[in-house]
């Protein structure tokens, strides 16, 4: 009876003994220790009929356990595809850094180390789109070259191409409308430059025509960047405007230097008058001579 006895407490204790690792078993790695520990100890436990269905018990809460590990991971994953700013990026980061000795050791490991990666390519990506402030041309241009290059030169898994190619797709759109802005504000200044330049052939007053050729000018020069936006028609109706323009100067060049004569502060007038008084005079007696 004694034999027996210390069978059955040596059995019990093997059976204790292997509750106890299922409920410290914290990883993949260690679940698996424990189901390599329940098949050896099958083989020693005496009475096996009276404990089976306890270690059976033992063995399906250590795979339930290995098996949530593994779906953890695929929670993660999911999550990925869900952030949209690198704040919250970096707090699944740092939960995820946590569960990293889950995975140690065990066949997910490898997927463990490839999902970190991942989490961390994408804090880069949205760092670098939420730190450019594209609201020109030049900075969605300079924001859609700093993403193709990092995607150039970054290896980076398919799903994160295509959150990178979702970005690029956004600037260009946004470039488009940028540009499309523009271009109806040159047509729309062109069409301006047009109207005031018909006024001149409506006009008699010859200082008024200079006035309004010299101001064309002016403005055609100062808005070079309009130019470059219009079509070659377009273009081409600028340069009619301009060459009118120029020729109007032409035709009226005395009027031209009264007019700039007028503008002048009356100290600036009285001095250019005694130097032209002065030069006129010097002239008539070199003719003279």
């Amino acid at each position: 009876v004694q034999e027996r006895i210390q069978l059955l407490r040596n059995d019990l204790e093997r059976v204790q003994s292997l509750e106890v690792s299922c409920q410290q078993s914290d990883s993949i790695a260690s679940c698996n220790d424990v189901l390599d520990m329940i098949s050896n100890e099958q083989t020693v436990i005496h009475d096996l009929g009276r404990f089976r269905e306890r270690i059976s018990k033992i063995e399906d809460s250590v795979r339930r356990k290995s098996r949530t590990y593994i779906q953890e991971l695929r929670e993660f994953e999911q999550k990925i595809e869900d952030l949209t700013t690198a704040r919250v990026a970096q707090k699944l980061q740092e939960q995820f850094l946590k569960k990293s000795s889950r995975y140690s050791s065990s066949d997910a490991e490898e997927e463990y180390a490839a999902i970190s990666n991942e989490i961390k390519l994408i804090i880069e990506l949205l760092q670098m789109a939420e730190s450019a402030k594209v609201n020109n041309l030049q900075s969605c241009q300079a924001q859609l070259n700093k993403l193709n290059q990092w995607r150039d030169t970054t290896e980076v898994t398919s799903r994160m191409r295509d959150r990178v190619d979702s970005l690029c797709a956004e600037l260009e759109h946004s470039i488009s409308q940028i540009l499309q802005r523009q271009k109806a504000a040159a047509e729309e200044w062109l069409k301006d430059l047009g109207n005031q330049c018909a006024q001149i052939y409506r006009l008699t007053d010859n200082t008024e025509k200079i006035e309004i050729a010299n101001k064309l000018l002016k403005q055609i020069q100062a808005q070079t960047q309009y130019v470059e936006l219009l079509s070659p028609m377009h273009q081409q109706s600028l340069e009619y405007i301009e060459r009118q323009c120029i020729e109007e100067q032409g035709k009226h060049k005395a009027n031209q230097i009264l007019v700039l004569f007028r503008q002048l502060p009356r100290l600036q007038r009285q001095s250019l008058y005694e130097n032209l008084a002065e030069y006129l005079s010097e002239a008539t007696e070199e003719f003279n001579g």
